[in-house]
C-alpha cells in the first residue's frame, strides 16, 4: 500500500491546527507503517519545497487563485505527474483534493464553518468542495459534530463514506517542572511570580477572544482578581479588535499578548497557567483544550459544537454568547481550588486517551477498507 499524504501546511513557520494535524499524523503514520506500508509526503507548494528537498513536489500556481485555471492546470499538468508515482491512495488533509483524482483520494474535513457562518464564508472552498466532495473515495471527519455538519451541508454525500477519527495529542505535550515554569515566566512574561488565566489559539472572530477580554475586565471590576490574562496565538482577523478592546477597557497592564509562541515553550505556557479558557463559538475539534488537559490544567470551555461533544463531562462549560457566563465560569474555578484540582484531574485522565498513534492506526484501517472496495 502506497499512500501520498499532503503535508503542505505543516511546513509553515507559524502552524495552526491543520498544520499540527498534518505534522503529527504524518509522523505517527510513518511510525506505525514502518516496513509494512509506504506513506510519503506530498507538498503542493514550491515555496515550501525549496526548503524541504526530500518532499515529493508538485506545483500548481493557481492553487489559491482562480478556480477554473486551477482545475485546468490540475487536469493537464498535475494528474499525469501524480499517476506516474504509482500511488494507491492520496490523502489530502486540508479539505480539498486534486480535481480528477477524487476517486482515489481521502480528504480530511476539519469543520465547515466557511459555509455555515456568514462571517467566515469562503466561496472558494465552498465551490471546490461542492464540486467534488461526493466523489471522494473516503472522508475523515475529526469529530461526530463535523460529520453531521458535512451531511447537512452536502446531502449528496453518502454517510458510509465518512469515518470519524479523533485527533491526538503529541507525547511531547506534558507538564513542565516548576523551576522551568518559573524561568519561563521570568524570561517570556517578565515576572516569575505572575499568576494567569490563559487562552491559546489563533486570533480570529470565531474564537471569541474579544468576549473573553470583556469577561476578564468584568472579573477585575467585580471580584478584584489579581490574575493576569495571557492571550497567545497567531494574529488573524480579530487581533486588532482585541488590542483596541484591551485599550478601551483600560486593562493594558493586566493583559499580555503573545502573537506567536515557539513550540518549545508551549508546555511551559500551559503548565504555568491556573486556568485555560477556550470560549469559541465554533470548533471542528478543539486540540488546544486537550493539550491544556495533558499539562494538568483545569479548563473552561464553550458548550457548543464539537467542544460540547468532546469536553462537556471533563471541563467547566460556559455559554460563549454570554459574557457574564464566561466570567462566572472562570471565577467559579478561581475561587474554588478544590474544584479546580478536580477538573484538572478529570481533564488529564481524559486527555491521555487521545494519542496520535491511535489516530494513525484508525486512519490506516480506513485506507485499507477503501482500497478493498476500489
Amino acid at each position: 500500500m502506497k499512500i501520498a499524504f499532503d503535508i503542505t501546511r505543516s511546513l509553515e513557520e507559524k502552524k495552526t491546527g491543520i498544520g499540527t494535524y498534518q505534522q503529527e499524523l504524518f509522523r505517527a503514520l510513518t511510525d506505525v507503517s514502518k516496513n509494512k506500508h509506504t506513506i510519503y509526503p506530498l507538498s503542493l507548494s514550491s515555496k515550501v519545497y525549496k526548503h524541504n528537498p526530500g518532499v515529493y513536489y508538485i506545483e500548481n500556481p493557481f492553487l489559491y487563485s482562480r478556480l477554473f485555471l486551477k482545475n485546468t492546470y490540475d487536469r493537464i499538468k498535475i494528474i499525469p505527474q501524480l499517476k506516474k508515482s504509482n500511488t494507491d491512495l492520496f490523502h489530502f488533509t486540508a479539505y480539498v483534493a486534486v480535481k480528477g483524482l477524487e476517486h482515489i483520494s481521502v480528504a480530511t474535513i476539519h469543520d465547515v464553518i466557511f459555509i455555515k457562518d456568514k462571517r467566515h464564508y469562503n466561496p472558494y472552498f465552498h465551490k471546490r468542495l461542492q464540486g467534488h466532495i461526493d466523489k471522494f473515495a473516503g472522508i475523515i471527519a475529526v469529530s461526530e459534530t463535523t460529520k453531521q455538519e458535512i451531511l447537512e451541508v452536502f446531502p449528496k454525500v453518502k454517510e458510509t463514506r465518512i469515518k470519524v477519527i479523533y485527533e491526538g495529542v503529541s507525547d511531547n505535550i506534558k507538564a513542565v517542572d516548576n523551576n522551568s515554569v518559573l524561568r519561563f515566566k521570568e524570561e517570556v512574561l517578565g515576572n516569575k511570580d505572575i499568576s494567569y488565566i490563559l487562552y491559546l489559539g489563533s486570533f480570529t472572530a470565531r474564537k471569541n477572544v474579544v468576549s473573553l477580554i470583556k469577561a476578564f475586565a468584568y472579573l477585575i471590576k467585580r471580584h478584584k482578581i489579581e490574575h493576569n490574562l495571557v492571550l497567545a496565538g497567531k494574529p488573524l482577523d480579530s487581533y486588532d479588535e482585541c488590542i483596541s478592546t484591551i485599550e478601551e477597557l483600560g486593562i493594558d497592564e493586566k493583559v499580555k499578548l503573545i502573537p506567536y509562541i515557539e513550540s518549545k515553550y508551549i508546555c511551559h505556557l500551559l503548565s504555568g497557567a491556573d486556568i485555560f479558557v477556550f470560549p469559541s463559538y465554533y470548533e471542528g475539534f478543539g486540540l488546544p483544550v486537550l493539550e491544556a488537559m495533558r499539562c494538568g490544567i483545569a479548563c473552561v470551555v464553550s458548550n457548543v459544537s464539537s467542544l460540547k461533544e468532546l469536553f462537556s463531562r471533563v471541563a467547566f462549560t460556559i455559554d460563549p454568547y454570554n459574557i457574564d457566563d464566561i466570567s462566572n465560569g472562570i471565577y467559579n474555578l478561581l475561587a474554588d481550588v478544590e474544584k479546580r484540582k478536580e477538573y484538572a484531574q478529570k481533564g488529564y485522565d481524559y486527555a491521555r486517551r487521545f494519542r496520535w498513534e491511535n489516530t494513525a492506526k484508525e486512519t490506516i484501517k480506513f485506507y485499507k477498507d477503501i482500497l478493498d472496495k476500489l
